[in-house]
């Protein structure tokens, strides 16, 4: 574990790591700006840290499928466009 935690920003600078997006929901990220701002073209390439927003919610199940529905649309606007 040591070893992974000393190697990560040396992986993270080297490219092989996709960045960690500001928290959405919960911590005040836009769910659609973030996606149009950190998506590589072809759609990858993006960490979002959503936890709250779904472990929080009344149904974290629906809650962790709207979102899924959020990105789907939201990047493949971005991938045609």
């Amino acid at each position: 574990l040591l070893s992974v935690r000393w190697a990560l920003p040396a992986i993270i600078l080297a490219g092989l790591a996709p960045p960690a997006a500001p928290g959405v929901g919960a911590q005040g990220g836009e769910l659609e700006i973030t996606l149009k701002s950190g998506l590589r073209a072809d759609g990858k390439g993006l960490l979002l840290p959503i936890s709250r927003a779904i472990s929080r919610a009344d149904n974290p199940g629906r809650a962790a499928a709207e979102i899924r529905d959020q990105i789907l649309e939201i990047r493949m606007k971005r991938m045609a466009g």
